[in-house]
C-alpha cells in the first residue's frame, strides 16, 4: 500500500524481539489517510482482528505520513 497508494518517497520496516515480544513499526513519509473511511478491502480491519486474536496491540497514526505500530506478546 506505500507504495501504490501514499506516494511515499521513503518507508521504513523495524522488527524487534524480545524475550517476552515481538514487534513490528512500519513507517512511511506518504499522503497519509483517514483510518476511519470505510473501503471494500479487509486490509487494516483483518490485521487488527489478527493482532488481538493473539492479545497484541495495533496502532496506526496517520497525521504526517502513516506509521503502524504492532506488538505481540511471546509466550515460553
Amino acid at each position: 500500500n506505500t507504495i501504490k497508494y501514499a506516494n511515499a518517497s521513503h518507508f521504513t520496516i523495524e522488527l524487534k524481539t524480545t524475550l517476552t515480544a515481538l514487534s513490528l513499526n512500519i513507517k512511511d513519509d506518504g499522503v497519509g489517510f483517514d483510518p476511519a473511511h470505510k473501503t471494500s478491502g479487509f486490509g487494516l480491519e483483518g490485521m487488527q482482528q489478527r493482532i488481538l486474536a493473539l492479545e497484541g496491540t495495533f496502532q496506526i497514526d496517520t497525521r504526517s505520513g502513516t506509521q503502524i505500530s504492532i506488538t505481540i506478546p511471546l509466550t515460553i
